[in-house]
């Protein structure tokens, strides 16, 4: 006979007295915002000033609303998310943390970094990009909500690798703070019967997403969305799908509108690390976004992220599903370079 031990609940930080505390939007703290995490990578082909970069973060930090970016996020007692805001940011209480790894090597040079994804001359599928964890992320950044919970961990965790001739800028993340395009409603969710799927043309499915995104997006709709939502969230703390046991659930998120290829670092160079004349993107943008979830109970597979279009005109998406399903990825894609 043994005896079941459970891991002791880690002890709620005290309120700090100076802090500000502001209300988690009810929107922000949802369940499935709650179970997210995320690592947002930019590959830049350039040599980027660390400090230059630290410093700008810092100011921002110091300019009305920004502040908040610099909270630390707590649990009241009532169950509901808060944002506590340090009076001021300071080395015992940074608005952030910004941790450096540097490589004396071109990024050509590292067992990993080499194998970061590159541009190809047709549809092709590029591996996992959580293989660049070890890489992209420093030892300690948080991967769940009660990493930052019960520690005075700021919200944003910035990790630089620096190369020779390139530099890799990660940026952490919880689903309640922001997502990849700093926007909140990004998803549009469609429920199709697997066997149309099966049967019908790529083109059907992309004309059902369209039109469940437009029945969707009408006032009425939204409002009646958001009393059932709100009343199954409050009864049994999940969120509400609709549709019955042979539907399929695709989530698709665009997050092209961000264009966050266009983000432009270049006050930052200190020299190109590839000559412009050998690469698409501009100087200080990147060339490749590297984006690794943190599913903390919560299922993705059938989920589709558009990232964005880069300089080149190539549009990078990330899929979750099934092992088995890849290999029919692969000749679907190959099928397609083929018909050109």
């Amino acid at each position: 006979m043994g005896l079941l031990f459970s891991k002791p609940k880690p002890a709620r930080p005290a309120t700090v007295p100076t802090d500000t505390i502001i209300p988690c939007h009810y929107w922000d703290a949802q369940p499935i915002m709650r179970a997210y995490c995320m690592d947002l990578t930019f590959r830049f082909d350039d040599v980027l000033d660390t400090d230059k970069m630290r410093a700008a973060l810092a100011r921002l930090l110091e300019i009305g609303d920004w502040r908040k970016l610099g909270a630390r996020i707590r649990l009241n007692e009532a169950g509901k998310l808060e944002y506590h805001v340090p009076e001021k940011y300071d080395e015992k209480r940074p608005g952030f943390t910004f941790t450096i790894a540097k490589y004396d090597m071109s990024i050509k040079d590292h067992p990993l970094a080499s194998r970061l994804p590159k541009m190809t001359d047709r549809p092709s599928l590029v591996g996992s990009t959580t293989e660049f964890s070890p890489l992209v992320r420093s030892a300690d950044a948080p991967k769940k909500l009660e990493d930052w919970l019960y520690s005075d961990f700021p919200q944003l965790p910035i990790h630089v690798v620096s190369f020779n001739d390139a530099t890799l800028l990660t940026v952490t993340f919880m689903h309640t703070l922001t997502d990849a395009m700093g926007n909140a409603v990004v998803s549009a969710f469609t429920f199709v019967p697997a066997r149309r799927i099966l049967e019908a043309p790529l083109s059907f499915v992309a004309s059902q997403l369209r039109a469940a995104l437009e029945q969707q997006r009408t006032r009425e709709q939204i409002q009646a969305y958001v009393a059932i939502h709100t009343r199954a969230v409050d009864k049994t703390g999940q969120v509400p799908l609709f549709g019955d046991a042979g539907m399929l659930l695709l989530s698709c998120t665009n997050w092209a509108k961000g264009r966050l290829f266009e983000i432009d670092f270049s006050s930052a160079v200190i020299a190109p690390g590839l000559p412009l004349s050998q690469r698409a993107n501009k100087l200080g943008r990147a060339s490749y976004i590297n984006v690794v979830p943190h599913k903390n109970r919560i299922p993705t597979r059938n989920s589709v992220s558009v990232v964005g279009k880069d300089a080149a005109g190539n549009f990078w998406t990330i899929l979750s599903m099934r092992k088995e399903a890849w290999p029919k990825v692969d000749e679907y894609l190959r099928a397609l370079s083929e018909d050109k």
